[in-house]
């Protein structure tokens, strides 16, 4: 049972622990994750493509990472962006041919995928780290979005369609939540898999970002009288 919990534990702390979609705050890959999570197998392969993109591409940007680096903040996007559109197309391409279904239905968030934040924010960073630890932590920031696409997509799917991967697991006289189909209902599914899972982020110490910064700025409030206390002597 110790085992069990330990194991629990380190999971949620890898997966979850600064998850950009369910437990930060930082709002990074919101637009894809409201606009596909309607269905599973639509955000299965969202997530597939993103782990992808991101550590193809990182493969191919890290040999030129000085060059990149010396080229400056704008002439780097730019050169990420145009790298990693190549990897996206070829993505892109690979689910036309095989699953035309699902290409019709995303094909326009696979392209973006290009201008995903939170791709271009772990591959700009991982030029800061070695190969292997700027690697370990894009894998750990695409599994978590993917992990935070299937949960939305777990409470959607059922609620909007009454299916899950298309197979129907709720009665056909099950009032559908219509909401739940448009990517307004992604905010609405978004904040009750943050309110379910806060006791567990709680008990495994997974902190919130915003509460990270509210505790620095009580810090810093509670330093500023001292600060002018001192002055004042």
């Amino acid at each position: 049972m110790v085992m069990l919990s330990r194991y629990i534990r380190l999971i949620s702390k890898f997966f979850l622990r600064d998850n950009y979609i369910i437990s930060a705050a930082a709002g990074l890959g919101f637009c894809s994750a409201l606009a596909v999570t309607n269905k599973m197998e639509n955000s299965l392969t969202m997530g597939v493509g993103v782990v992808f993109v991101t550590c193809v591409s990182f493969c191919l940007i890290y040999p030129f990472k000085k060059l990149i680096i010396a080229s400056g903040t704008h002439h780097k996007i730019t050169l990420l962006m145009i790298i990693i559109s190549v990897f996206v197309t070829i993505f892109s391409l690979i689910v036309q041919a095989t699953i035309p279904r699902i290409a019709l239905n995303i094909k326009a968030y696979i392209d973006l995928i290009t201008t995903n934040c939170i791709v271009l924010a772990v591959i700009a960073e991982g030029l800061t780290l070695g190969f292997w630890d700027a690697q370990k932590k894009i894998l750990k920031a695409c599994l978590g979005y993917s992990i935070a696409l299937i949960f939305l997509a777990l409470m959607r799917e059922p609620l909007g369609f009454g299916t899950l991967l298309n197979f129907r697991i709720l009665p056909e006289s099950f009032p559908v939540v219509v909401l739940m189909i448009t990517p307004v209902g992604g905010f609405f599914a978004l904040a009750l898999w943050r309110f379910m899972l806060r006791p567990l982020f709680i008990k495994t110490g997974v902190v919130y970002q915003e509460n990270v910064l509210q505790e620095k700025e009580e810090a810093t409030d509670a330093e500023t009288p001292m600060k002018k206390k001192e002055a004042r002597i």
